[in-house]
């Protein structure tokens, strides 16, 4: 068994959103949680040197820049602004629907295509009501 290892750099981005009603009597309020990930870019391959039946493992990494971090932040605020929308959008489908019929899936707004489809795992997790 052949393997190599080296060390990568990442950068994660938690976010805790607290979500309550302005007229809400009760005040409940839902914590949602969502993160993403920058890391390091790794290429590489195994060689075999037929003359030494030697193995070596050569790879380049490209590394974070601070411009990656800038990047993740500006694509993270536009993807949890996206899920507050659905977030919102789902609350209301359900208040709409009688309580006999309510939806079996969450789903998500494309706003691009301009359409309504099952979210899957592209949504906050919910922490506690």
């Amino acid at each position: 068994m052949i393997y190599q290892d080296f060390w990568l750099n990442a950068v994660n981005l938690n976010s805790w959103y607290e979500i309550s009603g302005v007229n809400d009597s009760q005040k409940t309020k839902k914590m949602l949680y969502a993160s993403e990930t920058a890391a390091d870019y790794f290429n590489g391959k195994f060689k075999f040197n037929l003359l030494t039946e030697e193995v070596t493992y050569q790879y380049t990494i490209d590394t974070i820049a601070l411009n990656d971090i800038y990047e993740l932040a500006a694509f993270a605020g536009k993807k949890y602004a996206s899920y507050i929308f659905d977030y919102i959008m789902n609350l209301e489908i359900r208040k709409q629907l009688p309580a006999s019929s309510q939806p079996y899936k969450y789903m998500h707004f494309d706003r691009e295509s301009g359409r309504i489809e099952p979210a899957y795992d592209y949504r906050f997790t919910p922490l506690y009501n």
